[in-house]
């Protein structure tokens, strides 16, 4: 009885069975797509929150950061190269990560939600993208270079 609403529990009739519950529509746990598998820009939001971004960069591999270190010093701007997210990860080492591309303004706020598990640059020269699509043309990363007072 401890899964039933309580409108479920008052109307009930006593022997009667309860109600199955909805099977899952999204899978307990996100997978990252395949080395040969078409391009996406990144992981479906998911309806909870993921613990790790994982950067894919193709024929470079993958980098992947915990969520939990992401700083609250994170900026989406747009200039002539077109839009960019830059984040900050603060774990045993300060990382900024840069993710360059168009129509990212989503993904830069489902990032901050922790419902994104991955982002996938596209490979070079190949921006194909329809009007409108989010695109990821440059993943970087770097230790950013500390302030220095004068």
């Amino acid at each position: 009885m401890a899964d039933d609403s309580l409108m479920d529990a008052l109307t009930r009739r006593r022997g009667e069975p309860r109600a199955q519950a909805a099977p899952a529509t999204e899978p307990d746990e996100p997978t990252l797509p395949e080395p040969d598998a078409p391009y996406l820009p990144h992981s479906k939001p998911l309806a909870r929150p993921v613990y790790t971004l994982h950067l894919l960069l193709g024929r470079d591999g993958c980098r992947s950061f915990q969520l939990v270190h992401l700083d609250s010093d994170s900026t989406f701007t747009a200039d002539d190269a077109g839009q960019c997210i830059r984040l900050r990860f603060c774990g045993s080492k300060v990382m900024q990560v840069s993710i360059r591309g168009r129509n990212l303004r989503r993904l830069y706020d489902l990032i901050h939600q922790h419902r994104i598990a991955w982002v996938m640059r596209q490979e070079l020269g190949r921006d194909f993208a329809a009007e409108g699509e989010t695109v990821i043309t440059e993943i970087h990363t770097e230790e950013p270079v500390p302030n220095r007072t004068v």
